[in-house]
C-alpha cells in the first residue's frame, strides 16, 4: 500500500503569481530548495513536458514529466529522485481566496518509509514560498 502527503497553504499572492512560482524554471530555482543548494530548474508545463530541479552543491536532483494538460491553477507531474526507481505523482491546485490563494499539494504513490521525509521536505519547501512571492518579479 502506498502513502500520500497532503498539504494546504494560504498565500497572500494572487493565483497567477503563485502559478508562475510553481511552473517557471527561474522561479523554482529561487525557492524550491534552500538558497545554499544553488538549485537549477527546468520546467516545461505542457503535457509530457519535462521538469527538473538539481543541486550540484549537495549532489541531488529530482525530475519528472507533466501529466495531462496543465492549466493555470492545476497541474500534475511525476516525481523521481535521481538514482531511484520509485516514481510518485504530485498534484497542485490553486484556489483564489479573499486574501490571495489557497495552494493544495498532494504527493501520492510514496512508500510508507518515505512519507515523513517527503512531508518534511514539502513543509520546508512551502515555508520558503511566501518570502519568494513577496519579492518583486524580475523583468
Amino acid at each position: 500500500m502506498q502513502a500520500t502527503v497532503e498539504i494546504e497553504r494560504d498565500l497572500s499572492a494572487p493565483p497567477d503569481r503563485v502559478w508562475r512560482a510553481l511552473t517557471e524554471a527561474d522561479e523554482l530555482s529561487a525557492w524550491f530548495w534552500p538558497e545554499r543548494f544553488a538549485a537549477v530548474a527546468v520546467s516545461d508545463p505542457v503535457e509530457d513536458g519535462v521538469w527538473r530541479v538539481v543541486s550540484d552543491v549537495v549532489g541531488m536532483g529530482v525530475s519528472g514529466r507533466y501529466e495531462g494538460a496543465c492549466a493555470p491553477g492545476w497541474a500534475r507531474w511525476t516525481w523521481r529522485w535521481d538514482g531511484e526507481e520509485q516514481e510518485s505523482t504530485v498534484s497542485v491546485g490553486l484556489e483564489p481566496t479573499y486574501a490571495g490563494t489557497r495552494l493544495r499539494v498532494v504527493h501520492s504513490g510514496l512508500r510508507h518509509e518515505d512519507l515523513d521525509s517527503h512531508r518534511e521536505g514539502w513543509e520546508g519547501c512551502l515555508d520558503r514560498l511566501p518570502e519568494h512571492l513577496a519579492k518583486p518579479l524580475a523583468l
